[in-house]
C-alpha cells in the first residue's frame, strides 16, 4: 500500500505541474504577438513613421523660423548698409583727397568735392558754407 500510495501521489503531483505548465503554455499562446508575431514589427514600423514625420515636421518649422530670421537680419543688414543709406537719397562727401567731409568747417568756398550716391558720382564746387553756430551742435 506505501508503493501505491507514493505513486498515486507522484501522479497527482505530476499532473498538477503539467497542469500548470499547459495553462502558461495556454497563456503565452494567447498573447497577439503569439497569435501574429509580425504585428510587434508592425507596431514598430507605424511608430517609427510617426516619429519621423513628426521629426520632418519640426526640422521644417525650425528651418521656416530660421529663414524667417534670416530675412529679417538681411533687411536690418541691408538697411544699415552704407549702400542702403545712399539707396535712401543720402550722400558722402569726400575731399578730392577722399577724406569723407562731416561738416561745413572742412571746406571753404572754390574747394572741389565729390559726391557718391546711389547710383554713380559727381564733382561739385563749393559756392559757400556755413560754419555751424553753437546751437546746432549735437
Amino acid at each position: 500500500m506505501g508503493l501505491d500510495s507514493a505513486r498515486e501521489r507522484l501522479r497527482s503531483v505530476l499532473a498538477s505541474r503539467l497542469d500548470a505548465e499547459q495553462a502558461a503554455l495556454d497563456q503565452l499562446r494567447a498573447r497577439p504577438v503569439m497569435a501574429d508575431p509580425t504585428s510587434i514589427v508592425r507596431d514598430r514600423v507605424i511608430e517609427l513613421g510617426q516619429a519621423r514625420d513628426r521629426m520632418r515636421r519640426a526640422v521644417e518649422h525650425r528651418l521656416s523660423l530660421a529663414a524667417a530670421d534670416l530675412r529679417a537680419d538681411h533687411a536690418r543688414l541691408t538697411a544699415l548698409s552704407p549702400q542702403g543709406v545712399l539707396d535712401r537719397g543720402y550722400t558722402i562727401l569726400r575731399t578730392p583727397g577722399g577724406k569723407v567731409i562731416t561738416s561745413a568747417e572742412d571746406v571753404k568756398k572754390g574747394d572741389l568735392i565729390e559726391g557718391v550716391l546711389a547710383h554713380g558720382r559727381l564733382v561739385a564746387q563749393v559756392v559757400g558754407a556755413t560754419k555751424p553756430r553753437p546751437a546746432d551742435i549735437d
